[in-house]
């Protein structure tokens, strides 16, 4: 599919934290890039692919397009998330027309949702199959997941002339560039914000896909709450690295257990191909999206897989329209995979692989008739022929012209009467985000040092011997930052102990025993204690602070 002027395209990467645009124009010397531009979304403007602040999104898909110093409208875009399907099916052997009769049906058993629910495509396989059957792959789209990209880009003056699928846009992109093979199984891990887009191919054919709930903000929030730092700095952290140091340990430390946790979550979604017994083992693994970027995540990958983990770089096969904006370096290629193979897409470089156009019909851009100048037609004819080509070219411009407003006019019709609950719904997830940003700034205020106190309940709770419990945690009055720590134990080795592990901690200036006595309860003795330690840099407001969840209280 080409469009717009001189087999220019536009991809349009909608994503959580950014919003990314690439302009490619086909040239005799190859796909060559003429615009790039990315820009940063505020937090939770988009959550889970549900857009949360539509205005301030319009307002950056603008700022996109300014930057970007676009002039064609014309833009390529893709869907991913729980509203989507993929299904590889089977069915018999049938011609094009069959399986276009046929696929409605099949949808029907395939699909978890009403058909007139989604927007449906497929697209049939290769496949070494016997003659009687055929292989199709048949995606589907929620309705509202569409509208919702489509709405996005018309609002901010954009023509959306094809909706595809994350996943294949990104294969796009990485079958342009060369890093998948005609023969072996690969899989390929797109690293976005809210989570992991992966695929397995085999021979360079798709044979799975999985969304995996594990992405870029878990890694952030795990930063953030072990450094006790705003999400900002966590970004910086995570895409930049960090200086030799303590701050450096604990973000290898995130980036090595998050990605644990990533491949656990990989394996148990295609256990197929991790078995001994498979007889097509994943052998090589690419690299895509933002997470590519973090510190250190190629290489957990590769110890922890004990495979080859290469980072793709769409870029390095397209050649550049003189430098990249200053907010765009090379580094940040794995960030644009999927704005580039949407683009490509749009001049028609799929490299003979599936893609898809999720567009309701009635959307699809329609063909444009042109008035072609012929130059050499004699004077004389072009002046006898004027009045009458006028009025043929009115004519037919007006009948195309009221049939598109009619065809027009009942779409709307139609889109209005499915929008209706959706406007209920927004405006209902308006108000209720509004109440939750209204709240999340009162906890703001009341508790700025919350990671820190954590972080001391967190050292006390580690430093706790066995058999030893907590009765009480409290600061005194007129001494910021000393507190008064009271349990009960089995003996004084235990309360010598517990001090010994406090004052090791790099978290206490001082530790000082004030009590100390001997109980019998029950028979049982038992020695209640009372220590009083001085916190460095005395962060703990005078509000009381609660006992860890293993603290017993004396009766």
């Amino acid at each position: 599919m080409k469009i717009g002027k001189n087999n220019v395209s536009i991809g349009l990467d909608i994503g959580s934290h950014y919003l990314k645009m690439v302009e490619l124009s086909e040239q005799t010397s190859g796909i060559r890039i003429d615009r790039c531009s990315v820009v940063e979304l505020p937090h939770e403007a988009i959550v889970d692919k549900q857009v949360m602040d539509r205005e301030i999104v319009v307002e950056q898909i603008r700022n996109l397009v300014k930057n970007g110093r676009l002039k064609n409208r014309e833009v390529n875009i893709s869907v991913a998330g729980r509203g989507v399907i993929i299904k590889k099916i089977v069915t018999d052997k049938m011609n094009e027309a069959e399986l276009a009769d046929a696929i409605e049906w099949e949808a029907k058993q395939h699909i978890p949702y009403d058909i007139s629910e989604v927007s449906l495509d497929y697209q049939t396989l290769q496949s070494d199959r016997e003659k009687d059957h055929t292989d199709v792959l048949l995606v589907a789209a929620k309705n509202d997941l569409v509208f919702s990209g489509t709405d996005l880009a018309q609002m901010a003056g954009l023509l959306p002339t094809a909706i595809d699928l994350d996943t294949f846009a990104v294969q796009n992109a990485l079958h342009y560039g060369n890093y998948i093979p005609e023969q072996g199984t690969i899989a390929i891990l797109h690293v976005g914000f809210n989570s992991t887009n992966a695929t397995i191919l085999t021979d360079g054919v798709f044979e799975a896909n999985r969304e995996l709930a594990i992405g870029g903000k878990l890694y952030l929030e795990q930063l953030v709450r072990r450094l006790g730092i705003p999400v900002k700095e966590g970004l910086q952290l995570l895409t930049k690295g960090a200086p030799q140091g303590p701050v450096a340990e604990v973000v290898d430390d995130v980036i090595r257990t998050t990605t644990e946790k990533l491949v656990e979550s990989l394996e148990r979604a295609f256990s197929t191909y991790w078995s001994k017994e498979t007889q097509t083992p994943v052998t090589r693994v690419i690299l895509s999206g933002g997470g590519a970027l973090f510190p250190g995540i190629r290489e957990c990958l590769m110890e922890r897989m004990t495979l080859q983990v290469e980072v793709a770089d769409p870029l390095r096969s397209l050649s550049l329209d003189g430098s990249l904006p200053p907010n765009v370096d090379g580094r940040l290629s794995p960030t644009f995979t999927l704005a580039v193979g949407l683009a490509l897409e749009g001049l028609g470089k799929a490299d003979g692989r599936v893609k898809f156009n999720l567009l309701p019909a009635g959307d699809k851009a329609p063909g444009i008739i042109r008035l072609l100048d012929h130059k050499h037609i004699f004077a004389g004819v072009i002046a006898a022929g004027a009045i009458v080509l006028i009025a043929i070219v009115t004519t037919l411009q007006q009948g195309v012209a009221i049939h598109s407003l009619k065809k027009q006019a009942g779409a709307l019709d139609r889109e209005a009467e499915m929008y209706r609950e959706k406007i209920a719904l927004v405006e209902e997830y308006t108000q209720k985000r509004n109440d939750i940003m209204a709240r999340v700034q009162i906890i703001e205020d009341l508790d700025r040092d919350r990671f820190l106190r954590v972080r001391f309940v967190d050292e006390i709770n580690r430093l706790l011997p066995s058999l030893t419990w907590l009765d009480a945690i409290k600061e005194l009055p007129n001494s910021p930052g000393t507190v008064i720590i009271e349990g009960i134990t089995t003996n004084n080795l235990k309360v010598s102990e517990f001090m010994s592990s406090l004052m090791s901690s790099d978290l206490f200036e001082t530790v000082d025993l004030t009590v100390s006595q001997q109980e019998e309860i029950g028979k049982t003795d038992i020695t209640t204690f009372s220590i009083q330690a001085k916190i460095k840099g005395a962060f703990i407001s005078s509000k009381p602070v609660a006992a860890p969840q293993n603290a017993k209280k004396k009766k």
